[in-house]
């Protein structure tokens, strides 16, 4: 080759901008394109204001503004949901999905959701919302402490047995509070109303929907808080943490490792096969919003709680719960899961 053909190469190489290397790529853009994001929890609960809040950041955070579009796919333990993702090829369309905070152990469990869902391989995006959660009785039923659980039946609302609440109830059931689950209400405003009918006595649900649904009550007299539950205690309300209530030491580990499993704060994923750019642009975007202080004062005005989860912990709480025996496993689905 003549020095000219050599200078020609690589002023050619240089202007593609590879030198000797592969061809560049051109940026990744949304422009023109719509992004889902699909979610299990119904219309209006806390978990739907917790992603419509991040929704309506989105466009303005991902390259090309592209359209956004929430989509709502409750019931059926999440299978509904799972099923309406699966319709969806993730190498043609862009989307993401929520799942509830006990998918991934009901997988790692062999549970329904194992059929259509592997934490393991799903491409995780972060997360913000907390795992506490909130007990609350009705004060005409005359309860003022979670102690008086350990003396009467209470009866308890859930939607279905697959849910986290009903979970908390098999819980608290171990640390010896005579819990008595009533199931088949068809959202948490259902049952907060069917409190305050005197139907039934109390409910537990997320932190986030006691601010957003409960809260009202509590601070009329209504409603009584009497306990938390999730990974961490709330020290604002006055009320004991689950993991304090007097059990033997067997149970408590036993309640501890169902907590630490179950409680993955509905997480935004994509699915496998999702386009590099798209979820390196999600993962970016969704980080910079939670951090963004106009995110967080609307937010804090809305008193929703705001704990960032970054992909790489929950990659890790996910490696830890398919490191954990299949004994013990095992032993914490027969107690959150019993039926």
């Amino acid at each position: 080759m003549t020095g000219r053909m050599r200078w020609r190469t690589a002023a050619l190489l240089a202007a593609l901008g590879t030198g000797s290397g592969a061809i560049a790529q051109a940026p990744f853009t949304l422009a023109g394109e719509t992004v889902r994001i699909i979610l299990a929890s119904s219309v209006g609960g806390a978990g739907d204001l917790q992603a419509r809040l991040v929704a309506d950041r989105l466009a303005a955070s991902l390259p090309g503004n592209p359209a956004i579009i929430v989509q709502n796919v409750p019931g059926g333990g999440g299978m509904r949901h799972l099923e309406f993702v699966a319709q969806f090829d993730p190498a043609t369309e862009h989307f993401v999905y929520i799942v509830s905070s006990n998918l991934p152990f009901e997988a790692r469990a062999g549970g329904p959701a194992a059929r259509a869902f592997d934490p393991r391989t799903a491409q995780w995006i972060g997360s913000y919302a907390g795992s506490a959660g909130v007990c609350i009785v009705s004060a005409a039923t005359g309860i003022t402490s979670v102690e008086d659980f350990r003396t009467r039946e209470v009866t308890m609302g859930v939607t279905e047995v697959s849910s986290n609440t009903y979970a908390s109830y098999m819980m608290l059931q171990q640390a010896g509070l005579m819990i008595r689950p009533v199931v088949g209400y068809d959202s948490y405003a259902t049952i907060a109303l069917a409190v305050l009918r005197n139907e039934i006595d109390g409910l537990c649900t997320s932190y986030a929907s006691y601010v957003t649904l409960l809260r009202p009550d509590v601070e009329s007299g209504a409603f009584i808080p009497v306990v938390s539950t999730g990974p961490y205690p709330l020290p604002d309300l006055g009320i004991p943490w689950m993991l304090d209530l007097d059990m033997p030491a067997d149970i408590r580990t036993l309640v501890a490792t169902a907590v630490e499993v179950t409680s993955f704060a509905r997480p935004w994923l994509a699915a496998p096969g999702a386009d590099p750019g798209f979820v390196a642009a999600m993962r970016a975007a969704f980080a910079e919003i939670v951090a963004d202080p106009v995110f967080t004062a609307a937010t804090a005005a809305l008193d929703v709680e705001v704990l960032y989860t970054p992909p790489e912990e929950i990659t890790a709480a996910v490696e830890r719960l398919y490191a954990t025996p299949d004994a013990l496993i095992a032993e914490v689905f027969r107690l959150v899961f019993p039926e």
